[in-house]
Formats: C-alpha cells, structure tokens, sequence
C-alpha cells in the first residue's frame, strides 16, 4: 500500500483513510492503544479486543439460541427459596 495520509482536525481528530479501514476492516467502536513511547513525531496505534463487548456478543448469541434459564430456574436447581421464606 502507497503512503497515506491523515489530517488532524481542531477537536484532535485524525480520520483513518477509508482505504486503510476497509483493508483491515476497522469499525465504529474498535478500541485503539496509544503508544506514549513511540519515537519523536511518531504515534503508534494497536487496536485491542475489548473483552465486555466480546462477552456481550456472546450472551446475546446465548440468548437468542434460547441457552438461557431464568432466575426461578437456577434458583430451583440450587434449592434456593427466593420468596425468603
């Protein structure tokens, strides 16, 4: 890929060019790590999985294949009386 560049907006904004977010298929919401390291007038970005929307996604496939029990349920199972009685 050809260099590409990216413009700084007054609010600290850079737009990653369309190119580069379709070639590795960066989305609303990807999470992204600043390297404060990173040599003078360089900055380094790594995108990182963030764990919580990955668990969401998960449960959300749980739910909907109906792998789910209600509180009543499990508290069946384990013996617990919910009306604390």
């Amino acid at each position: 890929m050809s260099t590409l560049t990216a413009i700084l907006d007054s609010k600290g904004r850079l737009v990653v060019p369309k190119q580069m977010r379709e070639r590795d298929a960066l989305e609303d919401g990807d999470l992204f790590v600043i390297d404060p390291h990173s040599e003078a007038g360089t900055i380094t970005f790594v995108r990182v999985e963030n764990p919580l929307v990955r668990l969401v996604a998960e449960s959300r496939a749980e739910y909907e294949a109906g792998n789910f029990q209600s509180i009543e349920e499990v508290a069946a199972e384990l013996g617990v009386d919910l009306d604390g009685e």
